[in-house]
């Protein structure tokens, strides 16, 4: 609850916007006065994470030429709001709460310890966290929100978002080899250059989906040295630049075969919203899932689904996804 409803949050509901003046902690009333909604706010959450008992288990895993060391034991989670965003037509302030809010959930979790010769940072770190989380549900067969995850140092730290746990952090220790695979396979495949929602992106990520390094977590999940992953991807995007791939850049091989699996699914994702717009009529072609928009009240948004004239945005900032009418959208204004 204190996600949304810290003071000063502006709280959607049934339509209407509300201010939240403040939270009884006694009776744990959230007291709201109705406001004008021309902006969105999202909190800054501050999360420390730590064992607070012996392990359960602890073995290595496997990734490539590295070994990784992954435990599972019971971890304390102590989340703090210390402040929030305000964004008005693609301006955005921070503001600090008086008294941040805290609370402490005790849980079970698994971690993975990434060894040092790999040079693992935080952008890289948050990559594969992410791409770890988004590969869980598939192969544990839980709700995303059921999860949560968070990375400090060279760990990585995924745990049951419920008191007490309730067996999922248990269950992935025992396939990590697995999600693992499917993790990397996931960033490998994707089309995009720096992440998107199809792959990387979490919904309620603390630190708004910002810093996350795609090749730098896809090399950490093939157990290869981040630092010589980025020189790499910097000569083959220079290459790229100049021609020197030649058919490769259209995602064919060298001798005009089939597309590449990267093209075929572009190909099959702009089948799929030409049928949306078929469908649901209305939108413009500029706008598409997974794409960029502009709003008037939230600014750059990033589009993660298309209705009967409505859309579910989400803001560059943070925050929560919501609900628009397609008509308050335009096309994005980069700079």
């Amino acid at each position: 609850m204190q996600r949304e409803c810290y003071p000063g949050a502006l709280y959607l509901h049934n339509g209407r916007g509300y201010r939240v003046l403040g939270i009884d902690p006694r009776t744990h009333v959230v007291k709201l006065a109705e406001d004008v909604v021309d902006s969105r706010t999202s909190p800054i959450v501050e999360v420390e994470v730590s064992p607070r008992d012996a392990p359960l288990a602890t073995r290595e895993v496997t990734v490539g030429e590295a070994r990784l060391v992954a435990t599972v034991g019971p971890l304390r989670v102590c989340e703090t709001v210390a402040g929030y965003r305000e964004s008005r037509r693609g301006q955005a302030m921070s503001c600090q709460l008086e008294e941040p809010l805290t609370t402490v959930l005790d849980t079970i979790g698994v971690w993975l310890d990434v060894p040092e010769p790999l040079e693992p940072d935080g952008a890289s770190l948050h990559a594969l966290e992410h791409a770890l989380v988004n590969a869980l549900p598939l192969a544990l067969l839980c709700d995303r929100r059921d999860i949560a995850s968070t990375n400090e140092d060279r760990r990585v730290f995924v745990y049951d978002f419920a008191e007490g746990g309730i067996g999922l952090a248990e269950k992935a220790y025992h396939v990590l080899e697995t999600l693992l695979g499917d993790a990397a396979t996931l960033l490998r495949d994707c089309p995009c250059s720096e992440g998107c929602p199809s792959c990387m992106h979490l919904t309620g990520c603390p630190k708004g989906n910002g810093s996350l390094d795609k090749v730098g977590g896809l090399a950490l999940l093939e157990g290869r040295s981040v630092g010589g992953a980025r020189t790499a991807s910097r000569l083959l995007n220079s290459r790229a630049a100049h021609g020197d791939d030649g058919a490769g850049l259209l995602g064919e091989d060298a001798h005009g075969g089939e597309p590449r699996p990267a093209a075929r699914r572009r190909r099959l994702r702009s089948i799929a919203e030409d049928d949306l717009r078929e469908r649901y009529g209305g939108s413009p072609k500029w706008l598409e899932v997974g794409a960029l928009a502009q709003s008037h009240t939230d600014g750059l948004v990033v589009v993660w689904s298309i209705g009967r004239g409505v859309a579910e945005i989400q803001s560059l900032t943070g925050g929560e996804p919501h609900w628009v009418k397609i008509s308050e959208l335009t096309p994005p204004q980069l700079r």
